[in-house]
């Protein structure tokens, strides 16, 4: 049996006498937001990365005769490619070495604590910054260099002339932190 609803189909034709006649129109013109967050931080490749050593200070070869100040940096002998995203806030600290003694880090000999030769670091080619063991060192990241930071350590000694032959040196930690 089928029913019939009346005031349905009059809402319903209600309805429909309310549709204008002509075209459908409809809104064509949205916005909608697009993103992307790029986070800072910095990247560290290259041979040096995958052994821990960022570079060498290398004092270079003399003669036990040799005296005077001697002076090296790890910008030229920098083993890293160390990228940073441009204004990432970059700290370096670089610790005591293995072989501190009365607050100054030290090259040695083997195992001759008394023949050491004592040496500096400095944050710049001036040498006027020294860098303190485990003090935190502030790095420019800008458009210039962020593909390519160099690690501002520069060391200076001074040698007598009196050492006896053989290879001095030191292991220093450096760490990176952003």
């Amino acid at each position: 049996m089928a029913r019939i609803v009346v005031a349905g189909v009059g809402a319903l034709l209600a309805a429909a006498a309310t549709i204008p006649s002509g075209p459908a129109r409809a809104e064509t013109g949205k916005s909608f937001e697009v993103a992307a967050t790029i986070q800072r931080g910095c990247l560290i490749e290259g041979p040096g990365a995958g052994s821990g050593a960022f570079g060498h200070l290398d004092f270079g070869t003399v003669s036990a005769f040799t005296s005077g100040m001697r002076s090296a940096s790890v910008t030229s002998n920098q083993t890293i490619t160390l990228r940073c995203t441009p204004e990432t806030d970059l700290h370096m600290s670089v610790d005591a070495g293995t072989h501190l003694s009365g607050g100054v880090r030290n090259l040695q000999r083997g195992s001759d604590v008394a023949g050491r030769i004592g040496y500096t670091l400095y944050s710049n080619a001036g040498y006027t910054d020294v860098i303190a063991p485990g003090a935190s060192i502030g790095i420019t990241v800008d458009a210039t260099n962020y593909t390519d930071i160099r690690l501002p350590i520069f060391g200076r000694l001074t040698l007598s002339g009196l050492r006896p032959a053989g290879v001095y040196g030191d292991v220093l930690t450096v760490t990176l932190s952003w």
